[in-house]
């Protein structure tokens, strides 16, 4: 079976280092920009309801 590509990125921003790790699945039912949207909706709603209670 032929495997994916994984595309590393390590970003510094004073001192913090983020390394980030993606790749590609056959098996995925949305982009990563549906998901970022899904989450980030879902975290506003969230935060909503949290403020009302």
């Amino acid at each position: 079976m032929k495997e994916k590509p994984i595309r590393i990125t390590a970003i510094r921003k004073e001192q913090t280092i983020c390394i980030v790790e993606n790749a590609v699945s056959d098996k995925a039912k949305e982009t990563a920009a549906e998901k970022l949207k899904r989450l980030m909706l879902a975290d506003a709603e969230s935060l909503i309801k949290s403020k009302a209670s």
